[in-house]
Order: structure tokens, then C-alpha cells, then sequence
């Protein structure tokens, strides 16, 4: 089983869209009841947009030992998923790292190990012990971005906070930083061209060299969420349905072809 995360420090990035896009794409390419998807927003934003029923048993519920992983599922069109809580944005008062609850996602998931062969998570909108929990139980991390200098400055900070877990003294995390998606992309300006830039510097500064690719717009995903579906079931062949297929091969690539 591979778990991947779109994950950055900063929100409205497009981390939900590119879980939602990414994991239909696998479930398209590989079978939708081979793809698992879990939301630990507390906005459950993808929960919404895929059309998840949001009043069934959550991914809380699970990390509580309250429900069953797999007696969370929902059967969904697009791919299999354990939707949010609004309480989730108690997390921090709710699990306790002294306790190693941090450690509670990777344990859920050896439960659905022989059910999945691919798990996608959408990361909490804030720092706390859920992105702990994510970056302990993910095996590949894409860090999605904007144009926008704040933006950029969170793909740094998200960069330490990965290389805190992963070459710490615990060595909590084994996640590998596989690539960089920069949102709404536009080649005509400078500031896309500097943050396409930007990007490029920090994959050649680090080892394995992560992919950096680019969507250009957004219009189409979010009229797809709107509509509970995703571009790349409706549209594949249109712009930002290439964009996402090509963001999955390189996934797929980094690593090594295991799929």
C-alpha cells in the first residue's frame, strides 16, 4: 500500500483539488475499489466536493477506536473515502504526543493495507498533531503551491518541517518529497515564470531532484467540485486534464513504477 499527501503550511493552495483530481486518476488507471481517500479537514471541503455522505462515522471516529477503518468507508463514484469532523479542529486537545498518539494514522492504515493498494489524505488546514500523524504515515508527499510570494515562502517552511521528522533523532517520518505542483500558472508573466523558477531551485537543491510541474487554471476544477465530480473523469482531455494525468505519471515515476 502507497499513502500520498498533498501537503503545504499555507491554505488555498489546492491541496484538497489535487487529492480529489489525483486519487480519481488512480481509481480510473487502477480501480476505484483499490483507492482510498481520507479527509482530515475540518472544513471537509473534499468530503463535500466529491459528494460524500458528511453525517456518517469520520476519519475521527477511527483515530478514536470508536469505528473500525474499513467500517468507515463510504462507496463512493469517483473513489472510496472516510470523510472529516468539525471536531477535528480539536485535534490538539484530543490526542496527546506524549502518548505517541502521533503514531495513530500509520497504525489505522496497517488495517486497510490488504484492502487498498492506494491511499490519498488531505491534509488539516493548520499545524498541528494531525499534520504530525500525516507526515508519519505518508510514503510520498507533493507540495502544491501558488504564484504568490507568501505561497512560495510556505513551501519552505513545509520543506523543514518534513526534514525535522525525517532527519530528526526519532526519525519519525519516512516520507520522501517526490515533487512540487504550482497552481494557476500563467508562462506569459513574470511572476509565474519566477516562481516556476523558484521551484526549479529548490527541487536541484534537494536529493532525488522532485518533479515540478504545473496546472494553469483552476476554473475548471472548481466547477467540477461544484458538480461532485472531477475534471479528470469529465474533461480528460482537456487542458487541466492533461495537467493532472502528467502530475500522476511523474508521481507514478518518482516511485519507481510501482503501480
Amino acid at each position: 500500500m502507497k499513502v500520498f499527501a498533498f501537503i503545504t503550511a499555507k491554505g488555498g493552495c489546492g491541496k484538497s483539488s489535487l487529492t480529489l483530481e489525483a486519487a480519481t486518476v488512480f481509481g480510473n488507471m487502477y480501480g476505484r475499489e483499490k483507492v482510498l481517500v481520507i479527509d482530515l479537514d475540518q472544513q471537509l471541503s473534499l468530503s463535500k466536493n466529491c459528494g460524500a455522505e458528511t453525517e456518517g462515522p469520520s476519519i475521527l471516529d477511527v483515530l478514536q477506536g470508536e469505528v473500525g477503518v474499513l467500517d468507515a468507508v463510504q462507496h463512493n463514484d469517483l473513489f472510496d473515502i472516510i470523510v472529516a469532523s468539525p471536531k477535528l479542529a480539536r485535534a490538539d486537545s484530543l490526542f496527546d504526543r506524549a502518548e505517541e498518539d502521533e503514531y495513530l494514522l500509520a497504525d489505522v492504515l496497517d488495517y486497510a493495507k490488504d484492502t487498498y493498494d492506494y491511499v490519498f489524505i488531505d491534509p488539516a488546514p493548520s499545524r498541528n498533531i494531525l499534520q504530525e500523524m500525516l507526515y508519519i504515515a505518508a510514503d510520498y508527499i507533493v507540495i502544491p503551491t501558488r504564484v504568490d510570494e507568501s505561497s512560495l515562502d510556505a513551501v519552505v517552511t513545509t520543506e523543514n518541517e518534513l526534514n525535522r521528522l525525517t532527519n530528526g533523532r526519532n526519525k519519525k517520518s519516512h516520507a520522501k518529497l517526490i515533487g512540487y505542483v504550482l497552481n494557476e500558472y500563467n508562462k506569459q508573466t513574470a511572476l509565474g515564470q519566477m516562481a516556476l523558477e523558484t521551484l526549479e531551485d529548490a527541487s536541484n537543491a534537494r536529493d532525488g531532484y522532485p518533479f515540478v510541474s504545473t496546472v494553469s487554471s483552476a476554473i475548471r476544477v472548481a466547477e467540477a467540485k461544484t458538480l461532485h465530480t472531477a475534471v479528470c473523469r469529465t474533461e480528460k482531455s482537456s487542458k487541466t486534464g492533461r495537467e493532472i494525468y502528467a502530475i500522476v505519471d511523474r508521481m507514478i515515476e518518482r516511485m519507481g513504477g510501482e503501480a
